[in-house]
């Protein structure tokens, strides 16, 4: 009877045992860390390099100035300007319209009896020779080009102040010679063959009363900054010696010429250089 009842026991408590083990939690796993979602990196455009604008062209004759009469090289980031973007402003006509019966290089007239504004503007014609081109072209080929008025100003727009800056004692005195001139420059151009007009010259009806002509007019040249023929994008000379302050020539290969009010912001003439280019 007792080893009956002892038997039981064992049973009930071997099958308690396995019982157990078998519902126990069993060792347990590691948790998976949440997965990140990938990261796409979009590759950044490169940065386009900035637009040079008027000070940037007067910055680049005056250190190409600088080096010249410093008997040194171009500066490189200067020599590999090529290419670069330019919006160049020229103003003119700041004292008023052009006298009758002459012709600056740059002038307006307005014409009350017909309404008319008009607009001229003049290239002006050197030979390779006066910029010592010569040895890399022809000395009788011919540059087209401009002179920068006010090359010591980084205004756009006339002055305020014209006819104001001397005092009204003071004596007259003999104001320099041009110092920085652009010379207009293309691809046609090193075959010697003219890609210009020698003169811009347009006509626009405008009311009188709808004409203010007190800040004058600008003259925007955009394109790139471009090479003369000896490889370089500016170019000094000092004809009169080393006494002289250096002139010197910019190249300049524009795609379109325009005159602006810069007050009403009226555009009064456009010249696209790609159509002068194909009726030629």
């Amino acid at each position: 009877m007792i080893a009956g009842t002892l038997a039981a026991t064992m049973a009930i408590g071997t099958a308690g045992y396995f019982i157990g083990r078998s519902s126990s939690p069993g060792p347990s796993s590691p948790a998976l860390a949440p997965q990140q979602p990938a990261v796409i990196v979009t590759p950044r455009p490169p940065e386009q390099p900035r637009i040079l604008g008027r000070a940037d062209i007067l910055t680049l004759g005056d250190r190409a100035a600088d080096a010249l009469a410093s008997e040194r090289p171009l500066p490189q980031d200067v020599a590999k300007l090529a290419g670069r973007r330019f919006e160049l402003a020229i103003p003119f006509g700041c004292t008023g319209p052009a006298p009758k019966g002459a012709e600056p290089l740059l002038s307006w007239r307005y014409d009350a009896a017909v309404k008319a504004l008009r607009i001229n503007v003049q290239l002006t014609e050197w030979q390779a020779s006066e910029w010592n081109l010569a040895d890399a072209v022809a000395s009788s080929r011919k540059i087209e080009g401009l002179w920068v008025r006010w090359p010591w100003s980084s205004s756009e727009v006339c002055s305020q102040n014209v006819g104001q800056a001397v005092a009204t004692d003071a004596k007259p005195i003999t104001l320099p010679g041009q110092t920085l001139a652009i010379g207009l420059i293309g691809p046609s151009d090193l075959a010697g063959k003219e890609r210009f007009p020698r003169a811009f010259d347009a006509v626009k009806q405008v009311e009188p009363d709808q004409l203010n002509a007190a800040r004058g007019f600008v003259l925007w040249l955009t394109g790139r900054v471009g090479k003369l023929p000896d490889g370089q994008p500016v170019r000094c000379v000092q004809p009169a010696g080393v006494e002289q302050k250096p002139i010197c020539l910019v190249a300049l290969s524009p795609e379109e010429l325009r005159v602006e009010n810069p007050l009403s912001e009226d555009v009064v003439a456009i010249w696209s250089i790609g159509d002068i280019e194909r009726r030629d």
